[in-house]
């Protein structure tokens, strides 16, 4: 069972250029960098919340340069905590798919291919198997939700059920201002709960739209939570970094351009 989100991978061109624009954008701080040869990358771990924002740089052919190559810099993919790494190899073994093992420093992960699911790229880890974030610098409290854009979100959501157990409570709904079909799976039992959100297209002409024109399946974006909105606008207003402010359906959020973050598309919410 999935028991949180605990990071989002991003691939860029160059770690000091995107570790500068997740720091200069989001007030984050700057981590530890790791080779990963089993992506042929570089990767760096910025602290946000109790999550990491992995960021990942090609050094050598493999899935990260060829994601690059695909869709420029911008989501990778996704890392989520599991009780038992061993559980869910056969889970997802029972499910007609391969994890693939991986080396992150001292850790071990499991890897599940974007060729294997819609667009999703997910490193599966164990609880307490690796260093905890330790971000004492930024308002955020870690990764709320993924957005995962699919063809058949009622498909992909029994898939996703498969491999990662049955969430504690999931809901399906109609956005028509963003021009989706949407259906949520929350891993947790608070109301803030982590959550998977699967998004299938019905309105080509939305940024939505556009961005499943050009991607097709993939990640297309994830929201931060923090406690504090009001610290998050005043430093971004105070570090420059133009976003867009909404309220919806009673949620505070802001949301900053992929331009400013290597090409990840970043909400912010406070419940």
């Amino acid at each position: 069972m999935v028991r949180r989100i605990n990071r989002v991978l991003v691939a860029v061109r160059d770690l000091d250029e995107g570790g500068a624009a997740f720091a200069q954008t989001l007030g984050l701080g700057r981590g530890r960098r790791y080779d990963v040869p089993d992506v042929g990358a570089i990767s760096e771990a910025l602290p946000l919340g109790d999550a990491w924002v992995q960021l990942l740089q090609p050094v050598a052919d493999g899935p990260v340069a060829r994601f690059i190559q695909q869709h420029g810099q911008g989501i990778y993919g996704l890392g989520i905590e599991v009780a038992s790494l061993a559980d869910s190899r056969l889970r997802v073994e029972q499910c007609g798919r391969q994890a693939h093992p991986l080396r992150l420093g001292d850790n071990e992960l499991l890897c599940l291919k974007r060729e294997q699911l819609p667009g999703l790229t997910v490193w599966i880890t164990e609880s307490g198997s690796g260093p905890e974030p330790a971000d004492t610098v930024s308002p955020y409290l870690g990764i709320w939700q993924a957005t995962n854009l699919v063809e058949d979100r009622d498909g992909a959501a029994a898939l996703y059920e498969g491999l990662f157990g049955r969430p504690q409570r999931e809901q399906s709904f109609r956005q028509d201002s963003y021009g989706y079909l949407g259906r949520t799976l929350y891993y947790g039992v608070s109301p803030g709960a982590d959550s998977l959100e699967i998004a299938q297209v019905h309105r080509t002409q939305t940024a939505m739209g556009r961005f499943w024109q050009r991607h097709g399946p993939s990640l297309y974006m994830v929201t931060v939570d923090t406690n504090d909105m009001a610290a998050v606008r005043r430093g971004l207003d105070e570090r420059g970094v133009r976003y867009a402010a909404e309220p919806a359906a009673g949620y505070n959020v802001a949301y900053v351009h992929p331009s400013a973050l290597a090409g990840c598309f970043v909400g912010i919410i406070q419940d």
